[in-house]
C-alpha cells in the first residue's frame, strides 16, 4: 500500500520512541473511534499504524523497505491478547482461591501489580546475572597458566568436556 504511512497517520516523526507512539495512538484514537463519531476506515488505519509501529520487527521492516507486514501486526495483537487473557485468568483464580467475591475485585489493579512485580523480578535477575557474568569474566582474565597446558577455565564448556574426556582416555 503506497498511501499507508503509519508515521503520518499518527502524526509522528520517524525517530519517535515507543512512549511517543503510544501517546500519539491514544490521542488519535479518541477522535477516530466510531463510538466517538469517527470514521471507521480512519479508525482501522490508526489501529493498524499503531500495531505496526508497536512491533519492533514490523517497524524495522517498514522503515528499511516500506513493506507493511500485516501478519506480524496480527501476531502482535494475538500475543498481547493471550498475555492479557492469561493474566486475567490468574487474577480470577487467585480471587476464587482466596474466597473473594468477583464483583468486588479490581482485576486491572491486580494485573498491573502482577506486571510490576514481574518486571521487578526480571530486573533483579538480570542484575544478578550480569554481576555473575562480570565476576566470571574478571576471574577468567586473572587466571593465567605458567606452563604450556591449556587454561581450562578460559575455554568454553564444550572444550572443557572434550579436554577432560581426552585426558581420561589417554
Amino acid at each position: 500500500m503506497t498511501d499507508f504511512d503509519p508515521y503520518d497517520i499518527l502524526g509522528l516523526a520517524r525517530a519517535a520512541r515507543a512512549a511517543d507512539i503510544k501517546l500519539a495512538y491514544r490521542r488519535r484514537v479518541q477522535t477516530a473511534h466510531p463510538d466517538r463519531g469517527g470514521d471507521p476506515e480512519v479508525f482501522i488505519r490508526v489501529v493498524r499504524a499503531f500495531g505496526l509501529l508497536s512491533d519492533p520487527d514490523a517497524r524495522r521492516l517498514y522503515d528499511e523497505t516500506g513493506i507493511v507486514d500485516d501478519e506480524a501486526v496480527k501476531g502482535y495483537r494475538r500475543e498481547v491478547a493471550q498475555i492479557l487473557a492469561d493474566m486475567f485468568d490468574a487474577a480470577v483464580e487467585a480471587a476464587v482461591a482466596t474466597g473473594l467475591r468477583l464483583e468486588s475485585v479490581d482485576f486491572i489493579a491486580q494485573m498491573s501489580a502482577a506486571v510490576t512485580t514481574g518486571l521487578g523480578d526480571a530486573r533483579r535477575t538480570l542484575g544478578r546475572t550480569d554481576g555473575e557474568i562480570g565476576a566470571l569474566q574478571a576471574l577468567r582474565a586473572r587466571i593465567r597458566r605458567t606452563d604450556a597446558d591449556r587454561n581450562l577455565f578460559a575455554q568454553s564448556s564444550w572444550h572443557i568436556f572434550y579436554y577432560r574426556l581426552r585426558r581420561k582416555l589417554t
